[in-house]
């Protein structure tokens, strides 16, 4: 039998798993363990009913795997996680942290993974290391595509489903048009307008959404795994330089390029000095430039057909991640579908779309 011990002044986060449960989980994984310590750090934990998920770190008696980091989460809406992780692993095994075990279900998923070090791209704040981060997702986009896997339970997303996705997403946005014209200013000021003239301003994106997906499919890649949040703060430069990306619980086979707009909003923070979110978001910055430019480039693609599908991209990337804020704010019963976090993507459409 596996002993687990709870390091001083720390709680096992979660519910479900418990962690009798997360221990047998790091038993099966392994094979070879007989004692469990931990969790001895919690690196992030949500327990917002039903958003229940944690990453955790343990220390075991294994001698290939001294030190294993858990990644649990009992929320439906993340059920395909462990297929995701499995999915990268399988295509580019060297470009994100190694995957020791998982398990997953119709309520969520376990995924082990063997401890890493080094320093996250988004605390060094260097234009090499966000560089490194672009090239290195591209190729691991490129792998995955080359596999051809079937990802079970793994969602997927057309390009061509954009117009219909935006057109929910405006209906959300009626349907609770309320909330959008807050009293004190913050959606506004997410916006950059207020929030009265939301649909106004959103409603005339509707007929170049088409042109849009067309520049994005003229260039003929093919869906692959998308990360779904792959900011700075989702990489990790090693002591050999390599970059490992990490978190990918939101990933869904879709476009490509939709990975790399998160990585153009840490480029404007790291251009402006702003870590932390992207209000406040402004487009055409010297390294988001650089950025793109470096990312298109491992997909070798005639220069100016990817700059128009890039641009078109990141418009389309934003309206999909919209309309992900707002599923996830319907799963959890959040009031409203979350308008506030919403804004501010309103307001990155609009940068983005005066490129495409």
């Amino acid at each position: 039998m596996s002993e687990a011990h709870l390091a001083p002044n720390l709680a096992w986060p979660l519910a479900s798993p418990s962690l009798d449960e997360a221990i047998e989980f790091i038993r099966r994984s392994l094979g070879d363990v007989t004692h469990v310590s931990g969790p001895n750090e919690i690196f992030a934990q949500y327990t917002d009913v039903p958003d229940v998920r944690a990453t955790v770190s343990f220390s075991t008696d294994s001698t290939r795997h001294p030190n294993v980091v858990l990644k649990a989460n009992r929320f439906p809406f993340l059920s395909a996680t462990a297929s995701a992780h499995a999915w990268v692993a399988s295509s580019a095994p060297d470009s994100i942290p190694e995957v020791l075990g998982s398990e997953c279900s119709d309520v969520g998923s376990m995924i082990l993974l063997k401890a890493f070090e080094g320093k996250v791209v988004g605390e060094s704040s260097t234009v090499p290391s966000l560089l490194a981060t672009a090239k290195t997702l591209a190729q691991i986009q490129i792998r995955c595509t080359e596999s051809c896997l079937k990802v079970s339970g793994l969602q997927i997303v057309q390009t061509a489903d954009l117009k219909a996705i935006f057109a929910e997403c405006l209906a959300n946005i009626e349907a609770n048009l309320a909330a959008w014209i807050d009293e004190d200013g913050a959606i506004a000021e997410a916006m950059g307008f207020s929030g009265r003239e939301v649909l106004d301003r959103l409603s005339p994106l509707v007929p170049r959404i088409e042109t849009w997906i067309e520049a994005v499919e003229a260039v003929g890649v093919e869906l692959s795994i998308d990360h779904g949040d792959c900011h700075a703060g989702n990489a990790v430069q090693l002591e050999d330089g390599r970059i490992l990306i990490f978190d990918w619980e939101n990933a869904c086979q879709s476009h490509p390029f939709f990975s790399a707009e998160k990585l153009m909003t840490s480029a404007w923070g790291l251009d402006v000095g702003k870590a932390g979110g992207p209000w406040g978001y402004r487009r055409d910055t010297p390294t988001q430039r650089t950025i793109a430019e470096a990312y298109l480039a491992s997909f070798n693609l005639p220069t100016d057909a990817a700059e128009r599908a890039f641009n078109a991209a990141m418009c389309l990337a934003t309206i999909k991640e919209m309309h992900h804020e707002m599923e996830w704010a319907r799963v959890c019963g959040w009031k409203d579908l979350n308008p506030e976090w919403t804004a501010q993507l309103v307001n990155r459409l609009f940068e983005h779309a005066a490129y495409a």
